[in-house]
């Protein structure tokens, strides 16, 4: 896998290096360029483009954002959505099938029943499905948190990884918050599992360990590598 970001010239290589980290020292052009990245997820923007064995990726799909260390919301409508798709083809290729109709159709009649005691003249939607038998268990993605963020963090992509295919998430000015040490825990990990990581940063660093390759735009936007 290979990444490109518009105004560096250098392309990410993922095939070769998990970790790629960004410092941009200009700090207008860093913000401009955080921005552009967000809009590319979303869709809104061409600044950020992945690509796999020269085909072009749908960064929307494939590219996680991850800002915000101390709030991880692993139950965003992404996640939310896949949990349920998920387990509506666990229950339709399983004995639960049979269950799940015969419940459909004990809170069918129910629900027929509440209607018709009411003083009012009310309707209800009369087609239940599996999904919203889902929804109303509120089945949700968790783990136990951990006292250090950096094992959260861990957890939270291995999640995302594993439910959504996530292919790469990007951290913005991770290493304002993170020491070396910690880095250097979370790149390892990352690289065993597989894990695809673009910092994208202003403050100016060298690599923390073998497994991370570091790009410098400097303030004449010459790029150091």
């Amino acid at each position: 896998m290979k990444v490109l970001i518009n105004g560096i010239k250098k392309l990410l290589d993922y095939d070769s290096c998990n970790v790629h980290t960004v410092c941009i020292e200009n700090k207008q052009f860093y913000q401009k360029t955080v921005w552009e990245i967000y809009k590319s997820v979303q869709g809104d923007s061409d600044v950020l483009k992945v690509y796999d064995k020269n085909e072009e990726c749908n960064v929307t799909k494939d590219v996680f954002i991850i800002n915000d260390l101390y709030n991880l919301n692993l139950n965003n409508t992404k996640t939310s959505n896949a949990i349920l798709s998920h387990l509506k083809d666990r229950v339709n290729k399983t004995s639960l099938r049979d269950k799940c109709d015969a419940l459909i159709s004990s809170l069918t009649s129910f629900f027929d029943e509440v209607a018709e005691v009411s003083d009012y003249n009310v309707g209800w939607n009369n087609n239940i499905d599996i999904t919203q038998m889902l929804k109303l268990a509120g089945f949700h993605a968790e783990f136990t948190e951990e006292p250090e963020i950096i094992y959260n963090v861990i957890k939270y992509i291995k999640v995302l990884y594993e439910i959504l295919g996530v292919r790469l998430f990007v951290f913005i000015n991770s290493k304002t918050i993170f020491d070396r040490d910690v880095l250097k825990v979370f790149y390892h990990q990352c690289s065993l599992e597989g894990y695809n990581i673009l910092n994208v940063d202003v403050t100016l660093s060298s690599p923390v360990s073998e497994q991370e390759n570091v790009v410098i735009l400097d303030r004449d936007f010459c790029e150091i590598y």
